[in-house]
């Protein structure tokens, strides 16, 4: 687990010392091909910078993997210098972090400045991990960086955090005018399907990023190969497993499932389990089953005209900042 602990402590010190603005920028390019596909790259590049350094606040769309041990130890004790004693240090807040698998968000506040940085993190279970084939793993941590970073629609929460309000992820807004304008458009939202649990904001944003993705030629290709390449890495590292000792197969075969199946979950925010995207990793064995998230792309139970009303509403709050940041 060594490079998984180096791993997030090194991107968590790039975080806190880079600067903020050229951080936000940084940011902004990378998601081009997002803006792009909107319709708008240039305005909404500036609309997303223009959001950070207003709130001293940039949700970063890379994710971090890691291992539970490091996300719970960075969760409930001093991590200076990335945290100072601040209660908000990671979302889900510290009393509900466990070792089981979890995304969420390691916030960095960056005193120098008064700005915060939030990472979006994947925290494997440490109890499943073992010390066996660790170069082959290395590659497949990567490769879940790289398909996490590309599934995540966090970047939506980022251009809209006026209505997260929520300390543990973004700092306080201080804009009301824009609030206020947002958070009637999030009164506004359809609910897609009764089995969907969560708020109609977050199903907004799942299903726009995943809209785009599918919509988009470019987008879907690039996702396409990350799947494909991370399901080659995650197959070399079990011809490797055969050739541990007969005392050390279990485990490591334990532990290879685990990972596989964490794969498969990285997708399932993004497509329903039949979808083609699975088929390299459902050529190594059975992918996840469906579950709410995945029910708002399967036709069956959230019906296009759902989708058809979120890009209105996507449209909307593209237009509510770009008249609040007169871009």
């Amino acid at each position: 687990m060594l490079y998984l602990q180096n791993n997030f402590h090194g991107r968590l010190a790039a975080a806190y010392q880079a600067d903020f603005t050229e951080a936000a920028a940084g940011e902004a390019v990378r998601l081009a091909p997002y803006f792009a596909a909107l319709g708008s790259e240039g305005r909404l590049s500036e609309i997303f910078k223009a959001v950070a350094l207003d709130n001293g606040s940039l949700i970063d769309s890379r994710f971090i993997v890691t291992d539970s041990a490091s996300f719970l130890d960075y969760a409930h004790n001093d991590c200076a210098p990335y945290y100072n004693g601040d209660r908000h240090t990671v979302y889900p807040a510290p009393s509900v972090v466990t070792h089981h698998h979890k995304t969420g968000f390691a916030q960095i506040l960056r005193l120098k400045d008064d700005t915060r940085i939030s990472q979006p993190v994947l925290s494997l279970d440490a109890r499943k991990l073992t010390p066996h084939c660790t170069n082959q793993k290395e590659k497949v941590y990567k490769g879940l960086e790289r398909l996490y970073s590309q599934t995540t629609h966090d970047w939506l929460h980022h251009l809209t955090m006026a209505t997260v309000n929520n300390d543990l992820v973004v700092k306080a807004n201080r804009h009301r005018a824009v609030n206020k304008a947002l958070a009637a458009w999030n009164e506004k939202l359809p609910m897609p399907n009764a089995a969907y649990p969560h708020t109609t904001y977050e199903a907004w944003a799942l299903t726009t990023h995943a809209g785009l993705v599918h919509d988009d030629r470019a987008l879907l290709a690039n996702l396409k190969d990350t799947v494909t390449s991370l399901a080659q890495d995650i197959n070399d590292w079990r011809m490797f497993i055969f050739e541990l000792p007969d005392k050390d197969l279990p485990a490591a075969l334990e532990e290879w499932a685990y990972v596989h199946y964490v794969a498969c979950q990285g997708l399932l925010v993004i497509a329903a389990p039949e979808d083609e995207l699975f088929a390299p990793l459902a050529a190594l064995a059975p992918t996840a089953p469906p579950n709410a998230i995945s029910t708002l792309f399967d036709l069956k139970q959230t019906p296009q005209r759902y989708r058809d009303d979120i890009r209105k509403m996507t449209q909307q709050a593209c237009e509510i900042l770009a008249v609040h940041y007169q871009l």
